[in-house]
């Protein structure tokens, strides 16, 4: 078969395959969006739950553009991002209060106050890693980002259809409302929180290390014997 023969027949049989209604057509170019590139949930999290997440996103910016459709992808990326690195400071700061546990039933008398617990296991976690200044660092660039990305969005939605997605209004008084209330009651000073005391119980077990049997080397006698 000659090579011109061969891209006809390979042509031919390429236009047998693949979705042929619109909606067919429609779901076939989401699935970029649910593979590759687009799939950013580890192994220990559920990629339906992420593809759920993402989806929402493109529902509610119905991006119309390539340059909108990577927008969106970026924004919602982000903000998962955003909500494992929540998850991720939570449990360093539970792993530091297990690790502390027990060091502090021996320190304190009673029950640790849970604010004691807290500003404890924040100064061990900066001081035994970077860990956590990092997840600060991080937090902000995404947070950085994903107002660059709403914003970009909103001015490339805006200049095609002027008039949308505007800030809503500021609400106004009624006609016969005051302005300013007379006289204004002032509200009382809020009390400071009061550190609570509670048995505490850490949601992750620390492994101890076990004990080394004391080796008595040979021909040493111990005390009280002959």
């Amino acid at each position: 078969m000659s090579s011109q023969k061969r891209r006809d027949a390979s042509r031919k049989n390429g236009a047998l395959g693949g979705p042929k209604s619109p909606e067919g057509k429609k779901k076939s170019s989401q699935n970029a969006r649910k593979h590759g590139l687009y799939a950013h949930s580890l192994s220990t999290e559920n990629q339906e739950a992420y593809d759920q997440y993402r989806q929402a996103f493109f529902d509610e910016w119905q991006p119309a553009t390539p340059t909108e459709d990577l927008l969106v992808h970026e924004l919602a990326m982000t903000s998962w991002h955003l909500r494992r690195l929540s998850a991720t400071q939570n449990w360093l700061m539970e792993d530091e209060m297990a690790m502390q546990h027990d060091a502090l039933m021996k320190r304190y008398v009673g029950d640790v106050p849970d604010a004691v617990r807290t500003m404890l296991a924040y100064k061990g976690a900066l001081e035994s890693s970077q860990a956590l200044a990092w997840l600060s660092r991080e937090r902000g660039r995404l947070h950085r980002v994903h107002s660059r990305c709403i914003n970009s969005l909103l001015a490339l939605q805006q200049g095609r259809n002027p008039g949308s997605r505007q800030s809503p209004p500021l609400a106004q008084n009624d006609e016969n409302e005051p302005k300013t209330p007379v006289n204004p009651t002032p509200k009382p000073p809020a009390e400071a929180p009061k550190a609570e005391s509670r048995t505490w119980q850490p949601p992750l077990t620390v492994r101890k290390p076990p004990e080394q049997a004391k080796i008595v080397p040979i021909g040493v006698k111990s005390a009280g014997h002959p």
